[in-house]
Parts: C-alpha cells; structure tokens; sequence
C-alpha cells in the first residue's frame, strides 16, 4: 500500500512482511528487517549486528534508515497473554497440531513457542510463505484453520477457515 503515512509522512509504501519507508521532514526513512533495508540499498555493519550481541535475546529486530543510511535499531517482542499457554494446551488435549508460522526472528519465535508449548515452529516466513504453507497442507488434505496479526497474509480467520478441508488431518503426536 501507498499513500500518506502516519504522523504526517507523504510518499507512504507499506511491503508487507518486510518493512516500510516513507518521506518524513524531507527525509527518507525506512524501517524494517535487514533484506528490506539491503533492498533498497541501505548496507553497513549496522545490518550484521545480532540482537544477542547488542545484550538483547528473543527479540526480533527492526533496523532504520535515513536516507539511505543504516541509522539505528530497535528490539521488538512479543508479550504473551496469561492464559496463552492454557489455550495451547487446551487445544492439544484435543488432539489438534498447533503450528506456529512467523516472520520473527527464529529465535524470537523459539522463544515465545517454548513458553505456550508450540512444538513446531516456521519462523522468518513472509505472508506469502505462509499462505503457501497452509495451502499445501490442505492440498495434503490437512484441516487447517488459523488467524494472521499484524502481516496480512490472511486477513481474517474466518478467511483460512473457508478455505479449508473439511476432515481433521492432523493431530497432536505427544
């Protein structure tokens, strides 16, 4: 998407799963993952640098850039809901695979998995990687039904549910 941003940005460009730029004070700024900004030709050692390194783990991170230039970093993570780990569980006792398909960081996803007992976890995924994912498991005639937060790559659950089988296919292993 294109347009006006927030905060009063002009030249507005939303790329969905990697990042945004647009035109603030007469500059240009981006933020995004490390692919996006190299994409627009923003490369430095500020790019190399791991969050572990920098003291913060389970984090993914956001780069900035300023006209072209790396200009700074941000650490951004998730915070859990008390009762996350209950639903997990709760839908574990009934037999249903809960996966985790993310465009965080691997250890990010790692991370916040563990603490609600998701097993199996996909991680640095674009929306389209996803939507790929789910696609084939129903093409495997797989049950899937699932919802998307920030990345768009569904835009409702009801959507995924739509689109899906009607057979359970999956089902909890231990």
């Amino acid at each position: 998407p294109e347009g006006r941003g927030p905060g009063g940005g002009t030249d507005f460009r939303s790329t969905p799963g990697l990042g945004i730029e647009a035109t603030v004070e007469g500059r240009r700024v981006a933020v995004g993952n490390a692919r996006f900004l190299r994409s627009l030709g923003a490369d430095g050692p500020l790019l190399a640098l791991r969050l572990e390194d920098a003291g913060v783990a389970g984090a993914s991170a956001l780069y900035v850039a300023g006209d072209g230039r790396p200009a700074g970093l941000i650490a951004v993570g998730d915070r859990l809901k008390p009762d996350a780990a209950a639903a997990i569980a709760a839908l574990r006792t009934r037999g249903i695979l809960v996966v985790m398909l993310t465009g965080d960081h691997p250890t990010a996803a790692a991370r916040i998995a563990a603490a609600v007992g998701i097993r199996e976890v996909h991680a640095g995924l674009l929306p389209a990687d996803k939507l790929e994912r789910i696609h084939a498991w129903q093409r495997a005639g797989m049950w899937c039904c699932g919802s998307m937060t920030s990345s768009g790559a569904i835009s409702t659950a009801s959507e995924s549910c739509t689109i899906c089988s009607s057979q359970w296919g999956r089902r909890a292993s231990s």
